[in-house]
């Protein structure tokens, strides 16, 4: 992600049925955008989701250091979100963060009543170790390590395996 993808980010983001399921619920400004964008630890890494030529989407994992990150999504494509894209996006950001980018942990936050959003954390195996409020909403805090997503990741290896061999350049 670049700074010439922020105001797509933005619009989409800011769209009323997106900001509900975020932790910062008002609209962002341009301005706040590009000023959050340029503060973010330079081993933090964001990419734009793309499906037939159009962007549907963006995965990304902000550093914390100690080889570790929170890790997020948002997708605001109709069609993307009713297939399996949202799966392989998400499941792409996490081999990219632990196979490639060597993190030892991931974390994240989920809207509790984000009832997909929490199915799909704990399916790649994320374990849930507490709970905050958060602009009077209730999220679920969840932790991954690097161990626990080789276990959870098992029968997706060998796509991710033959990604590398065809020389996957990290570009998603």
């Amino acid at each position: 992600m670049t700074e010439s993808d922020l105001e797509l980010v933005r619009l989409e983001r800011n769209r009323p049925e997106m900001r509900r399921l975020m932790t910062t619920d008002h609209e962002i400004t341009a301005e706040e955008t590009v000023k959050w964008f340029r503060s973010l630890p330079e081993e933090s890494k964001y990419w734009m989701v793309e499906m037939a030529g159009r962007i549907v989407g963006q995965i990304n994992f902000k550093s914390r250091g100690d080889n570790e990150a929170e890790s997020g999504f948002i997708f605001w494509d109709e069609d993307f979100k009713k297939g399996g894209g949202p799966l392989w996006a998400i499941l792409t950001l996490y081999h990219l963060a632990f196979n490639v980018y060597g993190m030892k942990k991931l974390h994240g936050v989920v809207l509790e009543e984000n009832v997909p959003a929490v199915k799909i954390t704990k399916y790649f195996g994320f374990q849930q170790v507490g709970e905050q409020v958060i602009n009077s909403k209730r999220f679920l805090v969840f932790e991954l390590s690097a161990a626990e997503y080789a276990i959870a990741s098992a029968p997706y290896r060998k796509f991710f395996h033959k990604l590398e061999k065809e020389n996957f350049n990290g570009s998603v």
